[in-house]
């Protein structure tokens, strides 16, 4: 095939940087936080897509980059063995996951979120993300829906809501591989309205022209992008764990596993360490020695054949802990997605036909016609063969099964040619079948207790009766068949859009690698004229982080309290559910608009405090501004009394004698406000300079 002409491909740039130009406008109009952020993120994919559509050099120089990036693909194992219609469909599943995970959080974080910021700037801004979700889930207009995540994510959804989060850093980095790819021509609106002859069809006919036909290299790029952004997170977290002496004597996990703040076990994990000291900081040295190793070797490990299982073991059991252990918002869930969507190439895709299994049915019973059709619903990867008994009587007797218990039970055929019937059959579809993996659990308990095959059995032998017959059933293994709505209404393989996104993706790492990753204050801050390049870099998950570090420990050390009456009942002061007299979070705090927007930040603007008992106007005024306006939205009355606590820092590993770490809070002061956030009265309960422990 021809390469398109200068003209063509021109005309094509044009046409995509209209897009991108009117989604910027689109976040701008809407009020971003930063708008020039958004214009810069945006500038350079346009300017990437000029150069390559005008420039035949440039346009011959991507190409070969495209290559070299993808042969680095396959070296770090990031290489498939399935077709194309399969990573298709597997792409577009972790699409939908990530979708739902991304609408899952703002479900939580609107609600309360919305009753302190009721202007018009933040419920547009709130109809954009959840927009945004909604269309990245169901698959419509999938590519603008991810240039939107690109664009937006960050400096328009979360900032508008003082939400920002890490999770939505990586939420970036796994959004990278559905551009590149791009997400969308399978299980997706999409999918089918390229297929219709409306206008919708043809605009996302045309939509997918602009940005390509998916293929595997389109895919280990984009995977490969997601990889190196991951693994610039890695090394930039792990040179401040170098300079940390939580991290580097081995006690950071035990100070946040045992912390009321962040954990949801803290009495567990204090009591392990008050009961036996030596063996909580063993289990903590020895998790926060093998995480070191695997941020620092991320990137390397991946190219051995075994230390990759390394990654992906630690990754595994970080996850665990970081979503059912700790309290990280919606970052674990986020990570599930991620590393799936990077690291899945094997189990329930059917990878060389390995996972096979042909089923043998009765196709003139229409309650077994009825199961068969919902099984090519639900079987994504064409695992299962389909095969009715009245067109493959042969392959019934070369299975060594007879037409009488075929008659009787569903019966089926795995590639190593054991058979399974019935009850076992339906057992063995929900461990084979991705989709049916969750039923599996309760089939297993029914075939240990014996009452599901009792239930099979009784419906198995009246299906006839109580549901009747019907003529043979016409499903055939072409009705298995992953198809790809690409290429059948053939989208041309254009190389425009890769080409631009490599071009600007590859610029920003540069820019990051040199002036971000070796300091602690990035170069770019340095100049206001240059802070924009160190702010676009987020949009591409190319992100400076500090987390569990002093910073983050220190959290746990300070927090308030706050109080108030209701409305509807005066003579009783209540406990706001912000955060409870142990530091624990409390209902507000599901709210990312809380938990990031006031409770982290309230807490670390006490770190490097000694006198809590005033109100910083710069700092804690605009942090109790919406505590207050919330609580007055849910009913409680002026005035509200704010309580100040510490716990005195500790240092685990040298203490002589766990038993006198205190892990109970003490007041330091209270101080009452008005509904204007004015001091009424103050009252100090303990020293005002708190001495440090260690």
């Amino acid at each position: 095939m021809h390469a398109p002409s200068t003209p063509v491909r021109f005309s094509a740039a044009l046409k995509l940087a209209a897009v991108i130009a009117g989604l910027i406008v689109l976040l701008v109009t809407a009020g971003a936080q930063y708008p020039v952020v958004n214009v810069f993120t945006g500038g350079i994919l346009i300017c990437g897509l000029l150069l390559v559509a005008g420039l035949p050099p440039v346009a011959d120089f991507s190409a070969r980059i495209l290559v070299r990036l993808d042969r680095i693909a396959l070296a770090a194992n990031l290489k498939e063995d399935i077709d194309l219609p399969r990573e298709a469909r597997r792409i577009n599943l972790l699409r939908i996951a990530l979708g739902l995970v991304f609408l899952w959080r703002w479900s939580n974080l609107l609600p309360l979120a919305l009753m302190v910021q009721d202007d018009l700037v933040s419920y547009v801004t709130a109809f954009l993300a959840v927009l945004t979700g909604v269309c990245l889930t169901v698959g419509f207009f999938t590519p603008v829906a991810s240039m939107a995540l690109l664009l937006g994510a960050i400096f328009s959804f979360d900032l508008g809501f003082s939400a920002g989060t890490l999770g939505t850093h990586v939420l970036l980095m796994a959004n990278l591989p559905l551009l590149l790819f791009p997400a969308g021509t399978a299980l997706s609106l999409d999918a089918r309205l390229m297929r219709s002859r409306g206008m919708l069809g043809s605009m996302v006919r045309g939509l997918y022209g602009l940005v390509g036909t998916p293929s595997m290299a389109r895919s280990r790029i984009g995977r490969l992008f997601a990889v190196i952004s991951y693994c610039c997170l890695c090394l930039y977290s792990i040179l401040w764990h170098l300079d940390d002496p939580a991290w580097l004597k081995g006690y950071a996990n035990l100070q946040v596993l045992s912390g009321f703040y962040l954990s949801r076990y803290p009495d567990f994990f204090q009591w392990l360490y008050h009961a036996h000291p030596p063996i909580a900081i063993a289990l903590s040295q020895a998790s926060i020695y093998m995480m070191m190793i695997w941020e620092m070797f991320f990137s390397v490990f991946l190219f051995g054949r075994f230390t990759r299982y390394y990654v992906l073991w630690i990754g595994a059991i970080f996850l665990c802990i970081s979503g059912f252990v700790l309290q990280l918002s919606y970052l674990p869930w986020v990570e599930v997605v991620f590393f799936t969507l990077v690291f899945w190439q094997d189990w329930w895709l059917n990878v060389g036909g390995r996972r096979s299994l042909t089923v043998f049915f009765d196709d003139r019973c229409r309650l077994c016609d009825g199961t068969m059709r919902f099984l090519s619903k639900v079987d994504l990867f064409g695992i299962v063969s389909p095969s009715g008994l009245s067109r493959s009587r042969e392959q019934v007797a070369a299975a060594g099964l007879t037409e009488a218990e075929v008659m009787e039970d569903l019966c089926g055929r795995a590639g190593d040619g054991k058979l399974y019937r019935g009850y076992d059959l339906y057992l063995e579809l929900t461990r084979r079948v991705l989709l049916l993996l969750p039923a599996w659990p309760l089939l297993l308990i029914g075939k240990l207790t014996g009452l599901g095959p009792l239930i099979y059995r009784t419906i198995a032998a009246r299906r006839r009766r109580i549901f009747g017959t019907c003529s043979p059933s016409m499903i055939t293994a072409d009705d298995f068949r992953p198809v790809h709505a690409a290429d059948i209404v053939a989208i041309p393989p254009r190389l425009l859009w890769p080409s631009a996104f490599a071009l600007a993706y590859l610029f920003l790492l540069i820019c990051y690698v040199v002036g971000t990753l070796p300091y602690g204050q990035s170069l770019w801050l340095k100049h206001p004229s240059t802070s924009v390049i160190y702010a676009a870099s987020y949009n591409y998950g190319l992100v400076p982080i500090n987390v569990f570090n002093k910073q983050d420990l220190a959290m746990e050390n300070n927090f308030v309290t706050i109080e108030a009456r209701r409305a509807d009942a005066p003579n009783e002061e209540v406990l706001l559910p912000y955060l409870d007299r142990n530091g624990r979070r409390l209902g507000w705090n599901r709210s990312d608009r809380f938990y990031f927007g006031n409770s982290v930040l309230l807490r670390r603007s006490m770190i490097e405090y000694h006198n809590y008992c005033f109100l910083d106007a710069d700092r804690h005024l605009r942090i109790f501004r919406p505590l207050l306006k919330l609580a007055a939205a849910q009913g409680y009355v002026a005035p509200y009394k704010v309580t100040y606590y510490s716990i005195p820092r500790w240092d685990y590993a040298q203490i002589r004698d766990p038993a006198h770490k205190s892990f109970v809070p003490y007041k330091v002061c209270e101080i009452t406000l008005g509904e204007d956030l004015t001091v009424k009265s103050r009252t100090e309960f303990g020293p005002v300079n708190i001495p440090d422990t260690n």
